[in-house]
């Protein structure tokens, strides 16, 4: 990650710190992503996850339900290393999430002790001095809205990287889940270059466990790329298992 290299992650929908704590000591990533937005988990969960996947020697990011500074703060106070905003379409949103991440002056985050500060009052002052601006900071680009105003988007200081959100892109677009589009493609190649060109490191999440895809988006220039869900695993797993044996 340091070199530019591709880093490879993958998504958790479910919040079985069992299922958390297999997936994080595959060998195969570099962080997991724990979805709260699409999930039922609860932000007691966050933490306890972010614990497993820590402890396994990975990055804990997570995809939030919304922008909202009150949720950024209790996410990164339970010690989420970055985060994912959803639907960021202007300058405005990145700045919203920007100034949540921070305490004054740079930002408007409220002071607390938390897991983040080891609880105590010497580790909230060296997390300021050490790990504040080490937040990864990314951002969900999911409507066409975010595609004409890209530029902008991404020169705003402190993103990291960014995910396609590519059904609500298709969506936003006229073409909803025909994300392999000619239209949808186009834009994405859009969004890249303007990503690789201002420093902002372009993140894909091949949702379906293909090997192939995944090879063709490292060769696209994609640098975070995000293998699959853990639901998905489980199930195309079986699926595979049952239909090697040719059972029903």
């Amino acid at each position: 990650m340091k070199n530019d290299e591709v880093s490879f992650g993958s998504w958790l929908t479910k919040p079985y710190n069992a299922i958390v704590e297999t997936i994080a000591k595959t060998g195969y990533f570099e962080w997991l992503t724990i979805d709260i937005e699409h999930s039922t988990i609860s932000i007691n969960q966050v933490e306890d996850m972010m614990r497993v996947i820590q402890l396994s020697g990975l990055e804990a990011y997570v995809r939030l339900s919304k922008n909202d500074p009150v949720l950024i703060k209790r996410v990164l106070d339970a010690g989420a290393d970055g985060i994912i905003v959803p639907m960021v379409n202007s300058v405005s949103d990145v700045e919203r999430a920007v100034n949540a991440c921070f305490y004054p002056p740079k930002g408007i985050r409220g002071a607390g002790l938390a897991r983040v500060h080891n609880y105590e009052p010497e580790g909230f002052k060296n997390y300021i001095k050490t790990k504040e601006k080490k937040t990864k900071i990314m951002v969900q680009i999911e409507h066409i809205d975010a595609v004409d105003n890209i530029d902008d988007i991404f020169s705003t200081n402190d993103i990291y990287g960014y995910f396609i959100g590519p059904y609500d892109l298709s969506a936003s677009m006229g073409e909803p889940g025909e994300y392999k589009s000619e239209d949808v493609i186009k834009e994405l190649e859009t969004i890249k270059k303007s990503a690789i060109k201002q420093g902002v490191k372009p993140g894909y999440h091949v949702i379906e466990p293909a090997p192939d895809e995944v090879e063709n988006k490292k060769n696209e220039g994609y640098q975070l790329i995000a293998i699959s869900t853990d639901m998905l695993f489980l199930l195309e797993g079986m699926k595979s298992c049952l239909k090697r044996n040719n059972l029903p």
